[in-house]
């Protein structure tokens, strides 16, 4: 949903209703409920209603073992972009480990199999995506022990 509220320039008083436009069947009967709960004259903000949104469908021991599974998720013998998918994948769990570009950067790098680590530790990558290309270009290069 984030992605699709910097595509189109969302201001963040419309984003509650931009997304609740975009619920359907129980997801829309949980709206309305949250709605009729709400004070008329102070609308949810995007924080609680994402916040309360995600505790709702998304129960906190599900959150829990993906957190787990991210902070132990390690390249291992997977392909840089298998690793990078999965680590894309489980990061919109984490919340606070990785909510700024340095922390994600890190813990991405500390996933990487250990000799591809030793490669990219020469230069300071700028940024994540920085960091993800030059692992990916880095990849099939045979290295010497």
């Amino acid at each position: 949903m984030e992605q699709k509220f910097r595509l189109l320039g969302v201001a963040d008083e419309q984003k509650v209703s931009f997304a609740a436009q975009q619920l359907l069947g129980f997801a829309g009967a949980w709206w309305d409920t949250f709605q009729a709960m709400e004070q008329p004259n102070h609308p949810a903000t995007w924080r609680k209603f994402s916040t309360i949104f995600r505790e709702f469908f998304i129960p906190a021991s599900v959150i829990n073992q993906k957190v787990t599974e991210f902070l132990e998720l390690r390249q291992g013998n997977k392909m840089v972009m298998e690793y990078m998918n999965k680590f894309n994948h489980l990061a919109q769990y984490t919340g606070s480990q990785v909510d700024t570009d340095d922390k994600k950067k890190d813990c991405f790098f500390h996933g990487l199999a250990p000799l591809l680590q030793e490669k990219l530790y020469t230069v300071n990558y700028q940024t994540f995506g920085a960091l993800m290309n030059a692992a990916v270009a880095m990849e099939g290069f045979q290295w010497e022990s």
